[in-house]
This record gives structure tokens, C-alpha cells and sequence, in this order.
């Protein structure tokens, strides 16, 4: 369990309501919605410093795990990290920062593996990272 965040209760139900559910019925999609996941996802959209520190040191900490298994991405691994630092956190343009993407219809470690292994990926296919 995350330590807490001090979160406008109001902010983070309009947060909330802008991720339509899942097919199926509303009720249930709601019990299951990773409502920790999405404050910490929310603040970190906002720019809560806070709440990227505490993202580092617990969802954030399934990437050193999720890249060991590609042999490719080790020598690249903190390039990796601060590729999707850039992605998740820097607003692109008028765009959001990619984390405000975070739904909460699954937990954020889950949803931060795919991103890295993803840009572990995109990196690997790039020039920059076949040359090692």
C-alpha cells in the first residue's frame, strides 16, 4: 500500500468519470477499478512530485524486472527508464503526460510493465540501439 496523498476528492471523481468503464456494467467495473493506482496516476498527470517519487519506488520498480528478461535492453536499461520517465511524466505538445492514459481497469505495475517493455522495445528496433 502506497503512503497516502493528499488529493482533492472532487478532482479525483472527475478524473474518474473522464475513464468510461469497461464493457459490462457500470457497478461492477467500479469495484474493480485500482482506485489507489488511478490518485497516484492522477497526481502524477498533475505534476505532484510527490506522487512520482512514490511511483518510483513502488510501480515504477517492475521495470528492472520486466527488462531483465530481454537480454538486448540490459545494456540499455537506464536509457529505457528515462525514455519512459519522459513518456509518462512531460506533457508532448498540448498532449498530457501518457500516464493521464491510465484507466485503473488493472494495477499500475502491470500497466507501467507493458510501457517499458514497449519502449525497450521501440528503442532496440531504433538505430541508436542496434549500434551496441
Amino acid at each position: 500500500m502506497l503512503p497516502a496523498l493528499e488529493l482533492d476528492l472532487g478532482q479525483l471523481l472527475a478524473y474518474v468519470a473522464e475513464r468510461p468503464p469497461a464493457q459490462g456494467e457500470l457497478l461492477r467495473s467500479l469495484e474493480r477499478l485500482c482506485v489507489e493506482d488511478l490518485a497516484l496516476a492522477m497526481a502524477c498527470a498533475g505534476g505532484n512530485t510527490e506522487a512520482m517519487v512514490q511511483l518510483e519506488r513502488q510501480p515504477f520498480s517492475v521495470v528492472d524486472a520486466a527488462l531483465s528478461k530481454m537480454p538486448d535492453a540490459v545494456s540499455h536499461l537506464q536509457e529505457i527508464k528515462q525514455q519512459l520517465r519522459q513518456r509518462l511524466f512531460v506533457h508532448a505538445g498540448d498532449q498530457p503526460p501518457r500516464i493521464a492514459q491510465y484507466s485503473g481497469r488493472g494495477e499500475l505495475r502491470s500497466w507501467i510493465r507493458v510501457a517499458a517493455v514497449r519502449s525497450a522495445i521501440n528503442l532496440l528496433k531504433s538505430p541508436q540501439g542496434r549500434r551496441n
